[in-house]
């Protein structure tokens, strides 16, 4: 209800700036107008907005809140972008709804910080998290930060190892009960700059409070051997930017650091089938799906596709036991063939699969076929009967 100009005057304005802060974006309704029962009329109502990007803190100053001194019919509180999970209709955060709690009501001279806090969105299983903020508590156990939690948090160092209190900077296994927004209740920092210390070989990270494109982190020491994959409903994905709150793998030729820097707003995703310089999207594809819904997809070509050493393609170690999991036996998504098959060798490429409810579907997208008289063959084996299925075109 507050008016800056009509056609029967101008009362007050709005200002913005930084303050010379470059963290700072500031908002000010400096001696803004009111509406009565007779209309707009001038106030002395004067209160600002600061929105610190730094450090993710919101804070409302209320220098005078007009002629009475004491607003009882404000709404004062944070509501959801309607671009955001909330949907068309976004939710509320209230502080004071109406003048209650009286507690709350804004008067001359108080202020109103809203902190953010270490969370992410977690599945219904096992997930990979990790602290993606620096808690004002200094609280960094696993308590304190995933309280929801009903396993121990699982750090990796040539196996899984529980770890407690938690790292910035480290990615660990953890399970939850229910989906939905998991972490701790303390007021935390944005994090915006996150150097991860690596060892040789594979290494679960979380990056900091902001989005961080993949191909933007800076390696230190050792180099990156491997895509990033992160863990989602089904298994495995190749990650293309580092979420908040969410772990990655990465497999390192080389102990190191990882500098993962943020830069505030989500990154536009890169195509997900173009990965290092092979053409996903140009080779054949084979997705195992299981009864609930779970699918992964792997890949296999021949070797002037290739544009990658296989081993770019390896996976991270498999998930903790009962997750879903689907990879070549050889621990990779990508497997290749010869350009030319020599005569009577034979090309086997088993397929592994971990905690899948069965019935599962195999299918198949034939988008490069195997030249000469040789076929692509699904092999099974069912109820003590070997199944074979040629795989041309597509089919399932």
């Amino acid at each position: 209800d507050h008016i800056v100009g009509d056609t029967a005057g101008v009362y007050g304005k709005i200002l913005y700036g930084n303050d010379g802060d470059t963290c700072l974006f500031v908002v000010q309704w400096d001696s803004v107008g009111a509406f009565d029962a007779d209309g707009s009329i001038p106030d002395i109502t004067t209160f600002r907005v600061v929105l610190n990007r730094c450090t993710g803190i919101v804070e409302y100053q209320y220098e005078s809140v007009g002629t009475f001194g004491l607003d009882s019919a404000a709404l004062v509180g944070l509501q959801q972008a309607s671009t955001t999970l909330s949907g068309a209709i976004p939710g509320w955060v209230f502080y004071n709804r109406l003048g209650y709690p009286i507690e709350t009501r804004p008067y001359d001279g108080t202020c109103v910080r809203f902190y953010p806090k270490i969370g992410t969105v977690a599945l219904d299983a096992w997930n990979i998290v990790g602290v993606s903020m620096t808690p004002n508590d200094a609280n960094y156990s696993k308590a304190g930060l995933f309280p929801t939690a009903v396993s121990a948090a699982y750090r990796y160092s040539n196996g899984y190892i529980p770890t407690d209190p938690l790292s910035k900077g480290e990615g660990v296994w953890m399970k939850f009960d229910s989906a939905g927004w998991v972490g701790g209740n303390s007021p935390a920092t944005f994090d915006n700059d996150v150097t991860a210390t690596v060892a040789d070989k594979w290494n679960l990270v979380c990056g900091p409070s902001g989005f961080v494109p993949t191909g933007s982190i800076i390696a230190t020491g050792g180099t990156v051997s491997s895509n990033y994959f992160g863990y989602g409903p089904s298994g495995y994905y190749i990650a293309t930017s580092l979420q908040p709150g969410k772990g990655v793998w990465v497999k390192m030729n080389g102990a190191g650091t990882l500098q993962m820097i943020s830069y505030g707003a989500a990154p536009k995703a890169a195509p997900m089938m173009v990965v290092g310089e092979t053409d996903l999207a140009g080779l054949n594809k084979v997705t195992i799906q299981d009864a609930t819904g779970r699918s992964q997809t792997l890949y296999l070509g021949s070797e002037g596709q290739m544009r990658n050493e296989l081993s770019f393609f390896e996976l991270p170690p498999a998930p903790p036991a009962g997750s879903y999991d689907v990879r070549f036996a050889s621990q990779r998504m990508v497997e290749s063939y010869p350009d030319m098959p020599v005569d009577g060798q034979a090309y086997d490429y088993p397929v592994a699969i971990q905690g899948a409810v069965y019935p599962v579907i195999v299918r198949w997208e034939m988008k490069s076929p195997v030249k000469g008289a040789r076929k692509l063959v699904l092999s099974d084996l069912a109820d003590g009967k070997s199944i074979q299925q040629v795989m041309d075109g597509s089919g399932s």
